[in-house]
Order: C-alpha cells, then sequence, then structure tokens
C-alpha cells in the first residue's frame, strides 16, 4: 500500500472510518444495481459449465457419498 495512504488511514478515528466503510459499500451496491439495470447480472457471476450430462453429475454425487451407515 501506498505510505501516504497508510499515513492517512492511521489518523482516522473509528467515526471515520465507519464512515468511509459505508460510502465504499454504498457505491459498491450502486455499481451492482447498474450492472443488474443493464442485464449484466448474471455475467458477473458466470455460468456453472460441465461436460458430464445430469445423469452422470448425480451419479458422481451419489457414488462420492460415505455408504457407511454402520452404527
Amino acid at each position: 500500500m501506498n505510505i501516504q495512504v497508510e499515513q492517512f488511514l492511521g489518523n482516522l478515528t473509528l467515526s471515520d472510518l465507519e464512515k468511509l466503510i459505508e460510502v465504499v459499500v454504498k457505491r459498491t451496491l450502486k455499481e451492482e444495481e447498474k450492472t443488474a439495470k443493464n442485464g449484466n447480472f448474471l455475467d458477473t457471476f458466470g455460468a456453472w459449465q460441465d461436460s458430464q450430462t445430469d445423469e452422470e453429475i448425480i451419479e458422481q454425487i451419489y457414488n462420492s457419498r460415505n455408504s457407511n451407515l454402520d452404527w
């Protein structure tokens, strides 16, 4: 981190830091809303991609489970 930034942050009070966090969160949420309104919301997360069929994935899940039910 830049030394000037570190010095600036070191001089902030708890109240200043809370306000800074609040501003960053609000700006981030505002940008996410813009992305969602533009129809790019799902693009920010990506999609599950797999070459296996549904049945193969289900079989893999069942086969990977611990089948030791001895109590």
